[in-house]
């Protein structure tokens, strides 16, 4: 054994052509090469890209195996960052009644329910299914299912990019604001700190695990797309199925991360499982019999 070099020309050419050391160097680089910035504000927006763009590799590599470019999945996820989200915002302001937008605050924890489920839900998953709908409508049964779920995946990662810097800056300023009335009323430096602490979190799960979750939502609505568009069920039907669900696993996740995030961790690992489930459905019934066998199928499951 040569212990002069790591390794020689053939093993270095082999190494760069490997994704796992690609996903595993930029994991490991790109967060402190964003941390080396000279200007702060241009920090965390983007950590959210990048995490959401890891989430898409991810989620395309492992799960869908999407083969082929993705340069409808990009666009897929820049159209609902840079479109989609502040369309929906404005919608918010002149389009729904402030009674309907103040349901998911409501203090009875019914309608808090209901508001979270049929307002918050069901607007942003109808948000980031439009890519997919344009998609659709575009190529029709020429859209291929994994291709048609990659761009759902993507569209639900633009999304939460984009939502969870808006979101982001509100909650370090309700922080900021906690820590100076804190100062103000004399409560201590400890609680202070607390706070504090409880915002940084709060960012950072905003950062990798809601993009997460949005693109495992809107990748299992896309999968109902998928299969009305290729099966017999019927697109519009399917469409409002996956949008029912999807819009209620959204609701109720964020509706217990105020009251029981324990819980409302469940909701996420079930929100994976539905999403591994359905879309393996799917893709067993679009491979052909000789692909089906035992051991494909334990290979697509992992």
């Amino acid at each position: 054994m040569d212990l002069a070099t790591p390794f020689d020309a053939t093993e270095l050419v082999a190494l760069l052509r490997s994704q796992g050391f690609w996903c595993v160097a930029l994991v490991a680089t790109v967060p402190l090469f964003l941390g080396t910035i000279e200007r702060r504000e241009y920090f965390l927006p983007l950590m959210r890209i990048f995490f959401s763009l890891l989430w898409a590799y991810l989620l395309n590599t492992a799960l869908i195996r999407q083969k082929g470019r993705w340069g409808t999945s990009l666009l897929s996820m820049s159209f609902t960052g840079f479109i989609g989200v502040p369309l929906l915002a404005l919608s918010y302001v002149h389009v729904f009644s402030p009674s309907f937008a103040g349901l998911p605050d409501n203090k009875d924890l019914g309608l808090s329910l209901l508001g979270y489920v049929s307002f918050t839900g069901l607007t942003e998953e109808f948000c980031k299914i439009v890519p997919v709908l344009l998609y659709v409508a575009f190529f029709r049964q020429k859209a291929p299912f994994s291709a048609i779920v990659s761009v759902g995946i993507f569209s639900g990662l633009g999304f939460a990019a984009v939502e969870n810097d808006l979101y982001g800056h509100a909650a370090w300023n309700d922080v900021v604001a906690g820590i100076i009335r804190d100062i103000a009323l004399s409560e201590g430096q400890a609680h202070g700190k607390q706070e504090f602490l409880s915002g940084a979190g709060l960012m950072m799960l905003r950062i990798v695990s809601c993009a997460f979750l949005h693109g495992v939502w809107t990748g299992l609505y896309a999968t109902f797309v998928a299969y009305g568009l290729h099966g017999k069920a019927g697109i519009l039907k399917c469409c409002l199925i996956g949008l029912a669900i999807s819009a209620v696993l959204h609701g109720v996740y964020d509706w217990l991360l105020g009251l029981q995030p324990t819980v409302a961790t469940m909701i996420a690992g079930a929100s994976v499982l539905m999403f591994y489930g359905y879309y393996g459905r799917l893709a067993m019934r679009d491979t052909p019999a000789a692909e089906t066998s035992p051991e494909s199928l334990t290979a697509l499951a992992t």
